[in-house]
């Protein structure tokens, strides 16, 4: 591992354990993921000459953990009912532009840049408030943790021993034997995590 990548997982793995254990960190980090996964997903999308949304979706994408965090509910399962009301906000202002090429693929994207991003990224507030107290700080670490040591296991195995692609269409470094070694890695660290975790 060269010293850069040790450097910057080592002030990752800091501001994780910030994130998890105080309630201020963890919003302000969240948001910032939040915001960075959907600019990113914007930007690729830009580039390929969609004409999406992207401010008005980073907006309505910070809504959701935010809301969220904050327990707001306007009625059960309000979610969709957001999600709802934020493609007629998108569909109104593509009635306002004069270009309308297109169209129905930046509306939609856009919707889809919010749900897989932003939507689903919020379950982690969830499951930290799963249960109550310290409890659901532990179970969402427990899920950190497992999920990082499947992420190492992809790069320990798939850098050394990856020779069969996965999906090359879609991700041309990721291989079958790093994939194995992910799911090798997670399976061993559930047992010591939830030692190290639970207790």
């Amino acid at each position: 591992m060269s010293k850069n990548r040790f450097l910057s997982s080592t002030v990752l793995i800091v501001i994780t354990a910030l994130a998890v254990l105080w309630d201020w960190a963890f919003i302000i980090v969240f948001l910032a993921l939040t915001i960075g996964g959907l600019y990113e997903f914007f930007y690729m999308i830009k580039k390929k000459g969609i004409p999406i949304y992207s401010y008005v979706g980073i907006f309505i994408g910070i809504l959701i953990p935010v809301s969220i965090y904050s327990r707001f509910e306007l009625t059960r399962n309000w979610e969709l009912l957001f999600i709802v009301l934020a493609f007629l906000l998108i569909l109104l202002l593509q009635f306002a532009r004069k270009e309308n090429a297109n169209a129905i693929v930046g509306i939609s994207t856009t919707m889809f840049g919010v749900f897989y991003v932003s939507w689903l990224l919020s379950f982690l507030i969830k499951i930290k408030f799963l249960l109550p107290g310290i409890e659901g700080v532990k179970l969402l670490a427990f899920i950190l943790i497992v999920t990082k040591a499947g992420d190492i296991g992809a790069l320990l195995i798939g850098s050394r021993y990856g020779k069969h692609p996965l999906l090359p269409r879609i991700s041309p470094n990721k291989s079958i034997e790093g994939s194995i070694g992910s799911f090798l890695f997670s399976i061993l660290v559930v047992g010591w995590a939830k030692i190290i975790v639970f207790g």
